[in-house]
């Protein structure tokens, strides 16, 4: 699988991820996400409604690495945590 991200996926883009798809949420399916850890339900509304739909993840592998950072930048803003690059342990 190829990825088309508009922006290098490094920490530092984390944020701007989760911003680009706050602002796809609200266009495409009219759903306001905040930041909160309540949003995450909604996430996972719209995430169920591609299966649902029978899109496959290869169909929308940058938005789900969007949603992916949308719900980091939830954990990072509500949980003290922050964007940072793996180590090779991690990755391995």
């Amino acid at each position: 699988m190829q990825f088309r991200l508009k922006y290098a996926p490094i920490p530092e883009n984390g944020a701007r991820f989760a911003a680009d798809i706050v602002a796809s949420a609200a266009e495409v399916s009219c759903v306001e996400l905040d930041y909160t850890p309540d949003s995450l339900t909604l996430v996972d509304d719209i995430l169920e409604g591609f299966r649902a739909d029978g899109i496959t993840s290869d169909q929308v592998a940058e938005t789900l690495f969007g949603f992916g950072c949308y719900i980091g930048e939830v954990l990072a803003r509500h949980e003290g945590g922050c964007w940072r690059k793996a180590t090779e342990q991690e990755v391995n």
